[in-house]
């Protein structure tokens, strides 16, 4: 009599104690999704809490912000082209974001009232094509960085709505296990070590959001790399098509920049020889169609640096190396952003 009323202590116990675990993982989610953004995608925040440095250290220069990929992230540096602050120039790269995750962004940006003198959004080919009959960014986009708000907004975007949910399923189902590391940073549960970065993951980052390469690649290094690259993308460009969910999610982020009256352009980052080697000549005319055509539909200048930097400015043909990051955003302020403070004063080109 005694064990049975004991086990059926336990079994009462173990019961609240399972209750007790799924009312904290679910309040954790629901406070994670709603409150702590930065502990959902520390990056972005990252990112957000240097742009609002630079605005109130700038208050009344224009802003330019760069939407784009780890190609933008790695390649320009912001912080060069400062000067007397006439102009806010900022890098808002993150890694594999095409149209979907540029979309995202700049409606993070304008909810927190960030609002953009000028934008500039990369175009990266790859992005807008398909891969295995599937847009590109659905392998590279990370559902678990989205709330929900946001998570239903991009599921039109996708073909397989699977590959969104899953990350973002396996993150809200246990929270304190899969987040363990953004929580531990954002409550503070360790006190930093002198041979730590103090809790902070993007310390190579500068105040501008410029993030580079961390290592000096050997020639090997580099070797390895672009082939790693060529054999990563020649599938897709050697069989290019446009992928119609892409093109949509891009269209959709030109019609909110129409919409907020925000003044925009498109640019292509810079490609190594042999990475341009990949484009058949069907694929570069698709390409150039598509910008023409962007360019006449939305009214957007087109800015095409694909050939602005010697390849051995490149670790591995399309991303750079420092060296190469100052060759192109200099060439970029002085032929791109020099004259933002007219354009930001001028009529909206998107009207």
């Amino acid at each position: 009599m005694r064990r049975a009323r004991l086990f059926q202590m336990c079994r009462r116990d173990l019961l609240w104690l399972a209750i007790g675990f799924v009312v904290f993982q679910l309040t954790l989610f629901g406070t994670v999704d709603r409150w702590l953004p930065q502990v959902r995608d520390p990056l972005f925040a990252a990112k957000e809490s240097r742009l609002r440095a630079r605005l109130d250290e700038y208050p009344v220069a224009p802003l330019a912000v760069l939407l784009g990929s780890s190609r933008t992230q790695l390649g320009f540096q912001a912080a060069r082209l400062r000067g007397d602050g006439s102009v806010l120039a900022f890098n808002f790269g993150l890694p594999a974001s095409g149209p979907v995750m540029e979309l995202v962004t700049l409606r993070r940006l304008l909810a927190n009232g960030i609002r953009p003198s000028q934008l500039f959004l990369e175009i990266t080919p790859m992005m807008l094509a398909l891969r295995d009959g599937h847009p590109t960014e659905e392998d590279m986009l990370n559902g678990a960085l989205l709330d929900t708000a946001e998570l239903a907004s991009v599921r039109r975007y996708y073909t397989r709505t699977w590959r969104l949910l899953k990350p973002w399923a396996e993150v809200a189902a246990v929270p304190a296990a899969t987040r363990r590391a953004e929580l531990r940073t954002e409550i503070a549960l360790d006190t930093w070590k002198p041979w730590t970065h103090g809790g902070d993951p993007f310390l190579a980052m500068d105040g501008y959001g410029w993030q580079p390469l961390v290592v000096d690649p050997t020639p090997e290094d580099r070797e390895r790399l672009t082939g790693l690259a060529l054999r990563q993308y020649q599938p897709t460009l050697c069989r290019f098509a446009f992928a119609e969910p892409a093109l949509r999610a891009l269209h959709d982020l030109l019609d909110l920049c129409r919409r907020e009256r925000i003044p925009t352009n498109l640019y292509v980052m810079p490609e190594g020889s042999l990475f341009r080697s990949l484009y058949p000549p069907d694929a570069l005319a698709k390409v150039q169609a598509l910008l023409q055509n962007l360019a006449c539909e939305w009214g957007v200048p087109v800015i095409d640096c694909r050939t602005w930097v010697a390849d051995e400015h490149f670790y591995d043909s399309h991303h750079l190396l420092p060296a190469g990051a100052a060759v192109f955003t200099e060439r970029f302020g002085r032929e791109v952003l020099h004259p933002l403070p007219h354009m930001a004063s001028a009529k909206n080109p998107m009207d």
